[in-house]
């Protein structure tokens, strides 16, 4: 295994980009996640990803019935993008304005979100019957075949995420866990929600067309349930829960380069493994 890892980490590794990829979803994607299991909105992190797919399978639709959003010369991952970050924008902006009158329970409206979007996702791609098998990739993920103007993309879009999430923390854990006091200590907290949402989107909307939207959710959402137990505060919990992203999106590749295995789907079992085994922990030093 350690000659595995040192030969997947050394620079001219043939799938170096890859491994670049998966390190940065790996380690920046447990730092949103934590948002959604503050907000006790886990729903949310497997919706909007599906959301996102929804978004790539209609620009596609689109860009085969000759609607180009970007011109004639817009290039496939240029489509992907558009049609990602547009169909999450109107979810969420949805959301949040559902969320802030209180239009029924969240749980109802995320679970109708998921539903309409996993739908018009299959829709869109039946429709679509050309470029069924490239949409089909593209949403699976493309972990194996990362450009470097993606790996640029993703390096600046995190980059941004980071930065937003280190600077503004206080005010977006506040309006994540304890809304009432959000609501009596800040003028506009509806305005950091947005904010909040905005990190959701770029997260989500980039890392759907690199990682596809199983293996984005897993690193959203275990590396920090399986960190939870465990942390003393929120600060441990967002330096610990990124750390073991990273960790696991490299043992994950790792093991699916030795064994020939499909990346995503390897990451998202290591991630598992490693918050059953948490989990298992937990009860015996409670007993």
């Amino acid at each position: 295994m350690i000659q595995t890892l040192r030969e997947i980490l050394a620079p001219e590794f043939l799938l170096h980009n890859s491994v670049v990829a998966s390190l940065l979803v790996g380690f920046v994607c447990p730092l949103v996640g934590m948002f959604f299991v503050l907000r006790r909105a886990v729903l949310l992190g497997v919706a909007l990803p599906q959301v996102s797919s929804a978004g790539v399978a209609l620009a596609f639709w689109l860009h085969a019935l000759g609607i180009h959003v970007l011109g004639h010369d817009e290039t496939e991952r240029g489509t992907a993008l558009v049609g990602s970050t547009a169909f999450t924008a109107v979810a969420l902006a949805a959301l949040a304005l559902s969320e802030r009158r209180g239009s029924g329970p969240v749980e109802g409206r995320t679970g109708a979100v998921y539903a309409v979007a996993a739908a018009l996702a299959v829709l869109f791609t039946a429709r679509n019957p050309s470029g069924e098998s490239h949409v089909t990739s593209l949403l699976k993920g493309e972990i194996v075949a990362v450009a470097d103007a993606d790996l640029r993309l993703l390096a600046v879009v995190y980059a941004a995420v980071i930065l937003l999430v280190a600077v503004f923390r206080r005010q977006l854990v506040l309006v994540s866990f304890d809304r009432n006091m959000a609501e009596t200590l800040m003028r506009r907290p509806w305005g950091w929600d947005l904010m909040l949402y905005g990190v959701f989107g770029l997260t989500i909307s980039i890392g759907v067309m690199i990682v596809g939207p199983l293996t984005l959710f897993g690193f959203l959402v275990l590396p920090v349930l399986a960190v939870r137990p465990w942390a003393s505060g929120l600060f441990s919990l967002a330096i610990a829960s990124s750390l073991l992203g990273g960790v696991t999106a490299l043992a994950g590749f790792a093991l699916a380069y030795r064994a020939d295995l499909p990346v995503g789907p390897t990451d998202v079992a290591v991630a598992f493994a490693v918050y059953v085994a948490s989990a298992g922990a937990r009860q015996v030093a409670r007993s």
